[in-house]
């Protein structure tokens, strides 16, 4: 329901907070999409590869700033990321 309310709002920033985490991840990428054509800003803080794969740009964050930009960009500039991308892919985790 929250989902739903957050999509009709005319807010131009939508901050999901796991927001999706309770869904599976086809269910989840409609969602990220429904929210991205809206074309407001989306700001998405997961724990899910996929995710990360979709966003434009990624923010990791250790109790600070570490790194930004692309997934591309941070598994070749960002060890922390490069390590945490790992045990996704090694755990099998969508």
């Amino acid at each position: 329901m929250a989902l739903a309310r957050a999509h009709v709002s005319p807010a131009s920033v939508v901050l999901l907070d796991e927001a999706c985490c309770h869904l599976d991840p086809a269910a989840e990428e409609r969602a990220e999409r429904a929210f991205a054509a809206r074309g407001t800003t989306l700001v998405v803080v997961a724990h899910r590869i996929s995710s990360a794969l979709r966003a434009p740009r990624v923010l990791v964050l250790d109790g600070e700033r570490t790194a930004i930009g692309t997934h591309a960009q941070l598994l070749g500039e960002s060890p922390l990321y490069a390590d945490l991308v790992g045990h996704w892919v090694a755990a099998g985790t969508p």
